[in-house]
């Protein structure tokens, strides 16, 4: 659902004093960004969405035609959600708009909405896919030679980046682009902590997400066509890799 507008057009007006003022297409709707920060929205879904202190956020529910923002079935402290029917006047919308413009002033540069929150939060949220790959070429690691090691007074840590790294290149390396191709098709960790930001923390599956907005079926098939093939071809180099056929196997 596309956003109003005309909501829009009257945020606008109301915020284009603040310093450091963007525009950004967001959630489906139209976003406000103070220093990077967003402040308020006209949503995708009617009314207006907008971020507030978490601390304050039971508080503001509390209020007329408020309801918290979900994403993935889960309320999200710290956003708010509007009705359209509460935001029909100048006063309205300005009381709604002032909370939201102040938090993001305060909130100043964190993570959220930035490349290097984007990749912590994908980071995080991929490293179970590593942790096996990892953890199984670590252990196949022959302990004699770790023995071997210590005993001539070799630290722990010198035998792990001499001997057991060495030794687990192939587990290392299926880990990382395990992680890499299941974050290439994320959808939920990037919209809740990247939003959708072109050039900064857009992604491949926000640009299919905003074609089908768009109702722009040809460029999402196509998008969607080349992630498959790019996934399929880490998909067989990563099996390539575990049947010896790049790296050689230990001895």
């Amino acid at each position: 659902m596309a956003y109003d507008e005309d909501l829009a057009n009257r945020i606008r007006e109301l915020v284009s004093m603040e310093e450091g003022i963007t525009e950004k297409r967001m959630f489906g709707g139209l976003a406000f960004l103070i220093d990077g920060n967003m402040a308020v929205s006209a949503s995708g879904q009617d009314g207006l969405l907008l971020r507030v202190d978490p601390a304050e956020t039971d508080a503001l529910l509390g209020k007329p035609h408020a309801h918290p923002f979900e994403m993935r079935g889960r309320a999200m402290q710290g956003w708010l959600r509007v009705d359209d029917e509460h935001v029909r006047t100048t006063r309205q919308l300005e009381k709604w708009a002032k909370i939201g413009t102040a938090y993001a002033r305060v909130a100043g540069h964190g993570l959220a909405f930035t490349f290097e929150g984007l990749l912590i939060a994908s980071m995080l949220y991929s490293l179970p896919f590593a942790v096996q790959p990892f953890s199984a070429e670590f252990a196949a690691v022959d302990r004699r030679l770790l023995e071997a090691s210590w005993s001539l007074g070799v630290s722990r840590a010198e035998t792990f980046r001499r001997i057991v790294l060495p030794l687990s290149v192939r587990g290392l390396v299926t880990g990382i682009v395990l992680s890499f191709a299941h974050t290439l098709g994320e959808f939920g960790v990037v919209l809740m902590v990247g939003g959708n930001l072109p050039g900064v923390t857009r992604t491949v599956s926000i640009s299919i997400y905003d074609a089908v907005q768009s109702l722009d079926y040809a460029l999402a098939s196509r998008t969607s066509l080349v992630l498959l093939v790019v996934s399929f071809a880490i998909l067989t180099a990563v099996y390539a890799l575990q049947r010896s056929v790049w790296i050689k196997p230990r001895l």
